[in-house]
């Protein structure tokens, strides 16, 4: 009892703490909390300040990388002076809302901004680099997850007909593909209210973002609508934008609002020159004009009442911690859950709240 009257003494009591450590800290998170707070008044779904270290040490940490790394440095036309909570302005560039495409040759820094775009939703501790990295606070990144459990999910926008008459407005499966993974990803951040998707060509269906001209003359009965024919009337019908990190298909070029181009982890704006591309280069992108009202859920729990959630159908799901420091000791999480595509849960806390949750809805 003794030491921990002394641990409570030396981390709560503010007399005992470094107060400028302290009053930094709380600074930094008013400032972020301000600075996303603005980004929809701006019309906007990201904000990224200039001299902002993006790249992080390993895949597999959160520190920032050191030594020859090339801080962040907007493009004069997406330039943004924001005043902060403290009073201070800072400089930096503004993504706004609608279709963005981020594009460039490789290793030159789209996924590196994309996976700061994605932890923008979260708020980073003094010199963690991304202090001054924030995103819509509903932005989610959909990805595709091969093998993942669907459960009872409306994905007849994107697959209209399915092999075996599966119903495509209520589908089931206990080892979705590539493209149902990805139609489920979207169709479920839809549902909670999530009004930005962030999207990787690298680790998407190729299948679900874009439709081949010569494989459209060659399946000539394919029952896939990709997302390109679809993101105008999500953000036209719902207000739902789309930011997509992507270096091979230009078709996506004919749709996007703005176009950035990384180089050497630089960014500019490209967009007057990519539609120059597409005026010359027609694309035969068929956009849908509506996009149907987006699903939603509920499950009553004994005694809790409603929650914006569905019954797990499975009780244990594997935890996987190699390639994210999420989850330190496996053996003692409530339960286990696989959390190894879920890009945005990086804390050890949520991992166990979540896998709590589902092992209660499960029983």
């Amino acid at each position: 009892m003794a030491n921990l009257v002394e641990l409570v003494k030396q981390t709560l009591l503010y007399g005992n703490l470094d107060k400028r450590a302290l009053d930094a800290h709380v600074t930094s998170v008013v400032n972020q909390h301000q600075l996303r707070q603005q980004l929809y008044g701006l019309g906007l779904v990201a904000f990224v300040a200039n001299g902002s270290i993006l790249p992080r040490e390993s895949g597999a940490g959160a520190r920032s990388m050191t030594g020859g790394v090339v801080s962040f440095k907007f493009p004069k036309e997406l330039e943004l002076t924001i005043k902060l909570a403290d009073g201070s302005t800072i400089r930096g560039m503004g993504i706004a809302r609608g279709i963005t495409v981020i594009t460039g040759v490789g290793f030159n820094g789209k996924s590196t901004l994309l996976e700061a775009l994605e932890l923008g939703v979260y708020d980073h501790i003094p010199g963690d680099g991304r202090e001054l990295v924030v995103a819509d606070p509903t932005a989610v990144k959909i990805r595709a997850q091969d093998g993942r459990i669907v459960t009872d999910t409306d994905i007849s926008l994107f697959l209209g007909s399915l092999p075996g008459g599966k119903d495509a407005m209520c589908f089931s499966t206990e080892n979705a593909s590539g493209s149902t993974s990805m139609a489920a990803n979207i169709a479920e951040a839809l549902e909670v209210g999530c009004k930005t998707l962030l999207i990787d060509a690298d680790s998407s269906a190729t299948n679900l973002l874009v439709r081949d001209e010569r494989m459209q003359i060659l399946i000539q009965h394919e029952p896939t609508a990709p997302l390109i024919s679809v993101a105008r009337a999500l953000y036209d019908n719902h207000g739902v934008s789309t930011v997509l990190v992507v270096g091979g298909p230009r078709d996506w070029l004919a749709v996007a609002d703005q176009v950035i181009l990384m180089d050497s982890y630089v960014p500019s704006l490209v967009t007057k020159e990519a539609r120059e591309i597409v005026r010359l280069r027609a694309s035969n992108v068929v956009e849908n004009d509506v996009y149907a009202t987006n699903g939603s859920r509920s499950v009553a729990l004994r005694g809790i009442g409603e929650f914006d959630t569905r019954k797990a159908s499975t009780t244990s799901i594997p935890i996987e911690t190699a390639k994210r420091d999420i989850v330190h000791d496996s053996s003692r999480a409530p339960s286990e859950v696989n959390l190894h595509s879920i890009d945005q849960l990086v804390e050890r806390g949520r991992a166990k709240s979540v896998s709590s949750w589902l092992e209660h809805l499960a029983n």
